[in-house]
């Protein structure tokens, strides 16, 4: 059981185990680890016990799952970059597509109407301002050639599929789940096909 004591005022000493530990308002100590939270100065924190000569001091810990939990491992990168490369391959087949139904209707909309219309205007009941602008600055840029359109798009699903991953990760904490499940989003082909 942890108790705390006053000691003069704006500090508390924390008993623990029968070891005073200095510099903390509120202490829990974490099971079999040498980790412990702390409040200090009024912010909840993860501090590793530094013993000193008859005392144990608090010490900023050098990693924590707080911290952990916040960074995707190296290796989740791999495996979202691996994925979305796969992904890229299997889809690259769409760099040989051309222009298919509404995507005449918005390139006719773009010579037709005023740039801020066709920036507003809705596709299914959803104004999409940011699809449409990049595919104006896609029609500025390359014109009639479908390819700059289609490897945009190639790029923007191997981002996600990079996205996946991470969130994958973020879910289950596992690296290989977190591949197969960005591998398998990346390449699965549409339910129309």
């Amino acid at each position: 059981m942890v108790v705390t004591e006053r000691l003069r005022p704006g500090c508390r000493v924390v008993k623990s185990g029968g070891e005073l530990i200095e510099g903390a308002d509120l202490l829990a100590a974490m099971p079999e680890s040498d980790d412990v939270v702390a409040l200090v100065d009024g912010e909840a924190t993860i501090k590793r016990f530094a013993r000193e000569k008859g005392y144990v001091s608090l010490k900023p810990a050098s990693t924590s799952d707080i911290t952990r939990a916040s960074r995707m491992p190296g290796v989740v990168w791999v495996a979202g970059i691996a994925a979305a490369g796969a992904s890229a391959w299997v889809w690259a087949g769409a760099l040989d597509a051309y222009f298919w139904n509404d995507d005449f209707v918005w390139l006719y909309l773009l010579h037709d109407r005023p740039l801020p219309e066709v920036l507003l205007t809705p596709i299914g009941g959803s104004t999409l301002v940011l699809r449409n602008l990049v595919f104006a600055l896609l029609d500025r840029t390359a014109g009639l050639d479908p390819v700059p359109y289609f490897a945009s798009l190639l790029l923007t699903h191997a981002l996600n599929v990079v996205l996946v991953a991470r969130l994958a990760w973020r879910v289950t904490g596992a690296t290989m789940l977190a591949g197969l499940a960005a591998l398998a989003w990346g390449t699965c082909p549409p339910a129309n096909r």
